[in-house]
């Protein structure tokens, strides 16, 4: 099986669903290329290229860690290291002007609305998130902000599937759920 692009990923957005799973190292990304899993995401602190040499039919976004890059410039040095080391996209956990910034460099970017974990502390801890109509409406003001700033996916974490479904058919970009069911 050839290796996912994001243009194929956007092209299927509303006729196919994907798999991605959470890798830890390159044995979990070999069983996962193994098992035909369409995604994989990595973290930047992982060996990139042993998980890219080991997965080298899956599409790989490696995730930048929050707070780790003060900077925009420091940003984009850390996502051009990923893409160097076989990255096919970067997942963003900054602002909005870091998508910005990356978008400029045709830089892949996934972004992250409904549940963000380095964020709970202003939901109240670890739950779900739209469950009311202000909420939902936010997350989905949230994701097309990411949209108009050029990321090209965003994984919507912990929101009500019905509600995960009506932003993903509003938008352009690919929704990646994270226990939001679609």
């Amino acid at each position: 099986m050839a290796r996912l692009t994001v243009k194929d990923l956007l092209d299927a957005k509303g006729t196919r669903r994907f798999c991605q799973v959470y890798i830890r190292n390159a044995k979990e990304a070999a069983a996962c290329n193994a098992a035909g899993v369409d995604m994989v995401i990595h973290w930047e602190g992982g060996d990139i290229a042993a998980v890219r040499a080991a997965a080298p039919d899956t599409f790989l976004t490696v995730g930048l860690v929050y707070g780790r890059h003060a900077s925009i410039p420091e940003a984009l040095g850390a996502a051009y290291r990923a893409l160097e080391l076989g990255a096919d996209a970067v997942y963003c956990p900054q602002s909005l002007a870091y998508v910005e910034a990356f978008a400029a460099e045709a830089i892949p970017t996934v972004g992250h609305v409904g549940f963000v974990p380095y964020k709970r502390t202003w939901v109240g801890g670890f739950k779900a998130v739209g469950k009311t109509a202000d909420d939902a409406w936010r997350i989905y003001r949230d994701a097309l902000a990411y949209q108009d700033a050029g990321a090209f996916a965003v994984e919507i974490e912990i929101v009500p599937a019905p509600v995960a479904a009506e932003i993903s058919s509003r938008l352009d970009l690919l929704t990646i759920g994270m226990g939001a069911g679609s």
